[in-house]
Parts: structure tokens; sequence; C-alpha cells
């Protein structure tokens, strides 16, 4: 009993380190499609998991670089992002970093996870939103 126990502990601490040593920034750079390491300062991280079903949520924020802003804008208006209603994100995680601004958004799903990349106009931040459901 002991030794299972040992190699659950062991496999969940695996799986955790695997899941934080994901980079961020490389995976909104493939689902935006134009590079961002350079402009991107990391602010804040927020992770909630659910031992019950594996389901949650990673919050991922990053200040971008003045310079940086606009072109950004641009380019995300131009591959598809739409402007976001921060109220309709009244019920979510998301909606303190968001709450009465205005900026784009854009949703990649993929199975039973869901990814949205916004970007803050107000604050000049961009967040990620990953939801395993």
């Amino acid at each position: 009993m002991t030794s299972t126990f040992k190699t659950l502990a062991i496999l969940v601490l695996m799986s955790l380190l695997g899941t934080s040593c994901i980079d961020i920034i490389s995976e909104m750079e493939k689902l935006v499609g134009m590079p961002m390491k350079e402009a991107l300062t990391p602010v804040v991280e927020e992770n909630k998991w659910y031992e019950f079903n594996g389901d949650g949520y990673k919050i991922k924020v990053y200040e971008v670089k003045r310079n940086y802003l606009e072109r950004y804008y641009t380019a995300f208006k131009s591959k598809g992002f739409k402007e976001y209603n921060s109220a309709s994100w009244k019920q979510s995680e998301m909606y303190r970093y968001i709450k009465d601004s205005h900026g784009l958004c854009k949703r990649f799903a993929k199975n039973n996870e869901e990814i949205y990349v916004f970007l803050n106009i107000d604050i000049g931040m961009i967040i990620y939103y990953y939801e395993l459901l």
C-alpha cells in the first residue's frame, strides 16, 4: 500500500513539473503566428486543478512593451481576433484581468481543451487562459 502511494505521488509530481515547464509564450507564438518573446514580461501566473476529475485552468498574464502594443493589436485583428465584452466574462476567473477594459480575444479549441488569448489594450497586457474541461 505504501509503495503504491509513493509511486502515485511521484507520478503526480512529475506531471505537475511537466505541465509547469511548458513554454506558454512559444505556445502563443504558434497560435497567433508571430514572434512574442522579446515583447512580453511575465506578471502573474494562476493555476487551479480539481483533484476529482482533473479539470482546471491556467492563467498567465504578460506585460507588453509599449512599442509592440499597436503592432500586436493590428496583427491580432488581421488574424481573426475579435473585440471582447468584459462583462460577458464576469463569472470567469479571467474577469479580474479584463474588467472594465477593451481589447481583442480569440478562442482556440482542441478536444476538451480551450485556450483564449486576450490582448488588453487599456493596460497593455496579453493574457493566456487555458481551460481543461
